[in-house]
């Protein structure tokens, strides 16, 4: 008897044929539909929407929140029954959603390096693998496959770091059960590489053949080797050049007397604080060695010359 509406039912309403609004339908309470519901325009949903049976969107979904998924999802567009093994799926530059495989895990992952020449399988023959590349694994007889980097990839490869520093960087222990080469020589069979704990009575590094050891580092920091060639340029054989400036002797006795060690020799401070370069030292010590037998030339010559004078003033006594 009080209606609040242009029109306001405070008991049930049946329509047997259509109902068209042309503004607003609001509903205070549930809202119960039997048969289907078609929506031609926008819907919006400021709060959850839960299906209880199958939800079928026939064109395009977008959502502007979050999506959780509580049971599984699929994509059935990207379903293959030909593949044989779990897939990785990559996101294109417009954000589409692909399978990310095109022949295996590992070609799956490197497909877009091996197209930068960053990334690339190659056979026990360095030939080229094919692309798509394969699936990578070792190959049943005792030489393998190669896994390598392209010649012109300036790829870092950090093991335990993000940022590596060098083209191999390890931070933290590594573990080599066969050879280790440094450098561009191809690694012998015969000698092994073996790293150990550095605990005092123990080799901190030690560098063996099958029969004797090459080079030992003791954890007392003494090193132990069978021969060690230093290059060193140039070799001081400049001392016995013609114009090679030979100080005397009164001078070399002054500098002595003055710096308390040979010209051209570090001071034992300059040492003990930053140690010495063995090749520098050598060669050093081979220049005043020289140097040395300079000097002791000198001396022979002006002792002959002395025992001449000597000799020629007896005789000319005895006269």
């Amino acid at each position: 008897m009080t209606p609040t509406e242009a029109l306001d039912v405070n008991g049930n309403a049946k329509v047997d044929g259509d109902l068209i609004v042309k503004d607003s339908v609001v509903v205070d309470k549930n809202l119960t539909i039997k048969q289907d519901i078609k929506v031609k325009g926008n819907a919006v949903f400021t709060d959850q929407l839960k299906a209880k049976g199958d939800v079928k969107v026939l064109g395009v979904t977008k959502m502007k929140g979050d999506a959780f998924v509580d049971g599984n999802f699929k994509f059935k567009g990207l379903a293959d029954p030909a593949m044989l093994e779990s897939r990785f799926l990559t996101i294109n530059k417009n954000g589409k959603v692909e399978n990310g495989f095109r022949g295996g895990s590992l070609s799956g992952l490197i497909t877009e390096f091996m197209q930068k020449d960053c990334f690339q399988l190659v056979d026990i023959n360095g030939n080229p693998g094919p692309y798509p590349a394969p699936m990578w694994s070792s190959s049943s007889d005792a030489e393998s496959g190669t896994l390598c980097t392209g010649s012109t990839c300036p790829a870092n490869v950090g093991i335990g770091t993000c940022s590596p520093k060098a083209r191999l960087d390890v931070r933290g222990g590594a573990l080599f059960s066969g050879t280790v080469s440094v450098g561009s020589t191809i690694p012998r069979t015969d000698v092994a590489f073996t790293i150990r704990n550095s605990v005092p009575g123990r080799d901190y590094l030690l560098i063996e053949n099958a029969t004797e050891e090459l080079l030992k580092l003791s954890a007392d920091g003494i090193l132990r080797a069978r021969h060690i060639k230093v290059t060193e340029n140039p070799f001081p054989d400049y001392v016995f050049e013609e114009d090679y400036n030979l100080i005397s002797l009164d001078s070399l006795s002054n500098y002595i007397s003055t710096n308390k060690r040979l010209p051209n020799m570090p001071s034992a401070e300059d040492v003990h604080e930053n140690g010495a370069d063995i090749g520098e030292i050598n060669r050093v010590l081979v220049e005043k060695m020289e140097e040395m037998t300079l000097y002791m030339i000198q001396m022979q010559k002006e002792m002959d010359t002395l025992k001449a004078e000597m000799k020629k003033l007896n005789n000319s006594k005895n006269k």
